[in-house]
């Protein structure tokens, strides 16, 4: 970009109508054609490289328009997005893979918020094991919004209809938050890394019954990581006969505690991420200890696998 600015600089001050200027509007024209064609080598290299690596290619529709307005508007349009859409769509249909338009508003973080069964209904045949962390799965017909208990239901409504303009659930407040779930092991630290990433989602996420129709993602081993209860409370509410619990009886389950509060990805990722990668790939009937890769500090090691 040095170049482009000196021998801009350097045609202003040639006199209007000389050859001098000239010959500076002819190197500023061959700095902006080598600018373009490094743009669009770097476009077309990304591009096919994706398309070759990838079957399926999701696509965010962003706003670029409202990116042009912050701080950030020089790199959002010499980004090219829209060109880059348009290689990817067209690439991908050469290839025969599938390039998909995410809608900036799809609340593709929250589908699955309370329960992993929508994506199983949809993909099956993609889904090897699915892992709930401090969480259960929806029944089908039932939404997100029923988990909550009354008082906190009627709290959150009027949230949403007095900060969110009606439709969006904004980020509760550290109080509201602590009365969510747990939030052992957290500290200023981790609130603010959590507050820095967190986003107002469509409380329609919330509110709408989710629909299961595909008898195939029954078949599916399911485990859960218990982070806010202990197994004996698991199975006194699997043993109540609620229906939001009813799935929690079936016997491709099994769990694993990890007494951690309820956001373990943020106040010990590691041991997280460890114990997910080490999740043993057995029957539901298996009992046993479990001891991810390179160990657990003394306080988690007596995490175990039970089915209930």
């Amino acid at each position: 970009m040095w170049r482009l600015r000196r021998s801009q600089k350097d045609l202003s001050r040639k006199k209007p109508g000389s050859r001098r200027r000239e010959k500076a509007k002819r190197r500023v024209a061959r700095v902006h054609r080598k600018v373009s064609n490094q743009r669009s080598d770097f476009l077309h290299k990304l591009t096919t490289d994706l398309t070759r690596e990838y079957d399926l290619i999701c696509l965010e529709d962003l706003n670029t328009k409202g990116l042009a307005k912050t701080k950030l508007s020089r790199s959002v349009l010499d980004a090219a997005f829209g060109e880059f859409v348009r290689q990817v769509e067209y690439k991908a249909t050469w290839s025969f893979k599938r390039s998909v338009r995410v809608g900036r508003f799809f609340p593709s973080t929250k589908l699955c918020s309370g329960c992993g069964a929508g994506a199983a209904d949809r993909i099956p045949e993609r889904i090897s094991c699915l892992v709930y962390l401090d969480t259960a799965p929806l029944p089908d017909g039932g939404s997100l919004i029923e988990k909550f208990p009354p008082e906190l239901r009627k709290r959150t409504v009027e949230q949403v209809h007095k900060l969110g303009e009606g439709w969006k659930f904004p980020t509760p407040a550290q109080e509201e938050l602590a009365n969510m779930a747990s939030l052992e092991g957290v500290d200023e630290d981790h609130l603010r890394l959590l507050y820095s990433r967190a986003t107002p989602q469509p409380f329609g996420t919330y509110t709408q019954p989710l629909h299961l129709e595909n008898p195939a993602r029954e078949a599916l081993p399911k485990v859960g990581i218990v982070c806010s209860f202990s197994l004996a409370q698991v199975k006194e509410m699997i043993s109540s006969g609620q229906p939001l619990f009813r799935e929690l009886a079936r016997a491709e389950w099994r769990f694993v505690e990890f007494p951690t509060g309820h956001y373990p990805m943020f106040s010990r990722p590691e041991d997280l991420a460890e114990l997910v990668l080490d999740l043993p790939r057995r029957s539901p009937s298996t009992t046993r200890l479990v001891r991810p890769r390179g160990g657990l500090p003394e306080a988690c090691q007596t995490g175990f696998e039970v089915r209930v």
